[in-house]
């Protein structure tokens, strides 16, 4: 088991629930109001609390610890 940060800070959470929904770091940068570089940096904070290897790593283990939900819980089905 990875031993991660006990929490994220409101803004980290906020970020990694856009990764979830498929954003780019240029989108998460627009839709906060900030700059891009300010989402790398925070991005950069996340992968470090959570011992994560990139921004998908980090929202499944966020979802595993419950920092965030997983949205929309339809199963895919597949023709």
């Amino acid at each position: 088991m990875t031993k991660v940060a006990t929490q994220l800070t409101t803004r980290e959470t906020e970020i990694i629930g856009l990764i979830r929904e498929g954003l780019t770091g240029k989108e998460i940068a627009a839709h906060l109001d900030i700059s891009q570089d300010t989402v790398k940096k925070h991005l950069a904070n996340i992968l470090n609390r959570l011992n994560a290897l990139n921004g998908v790593h980090a929202v499944v283990i966020s979802i595993r610890c419950g920092f965030i939900e997983l949205e929309g819980g339809e199963i895919c089905q597949v023709d």
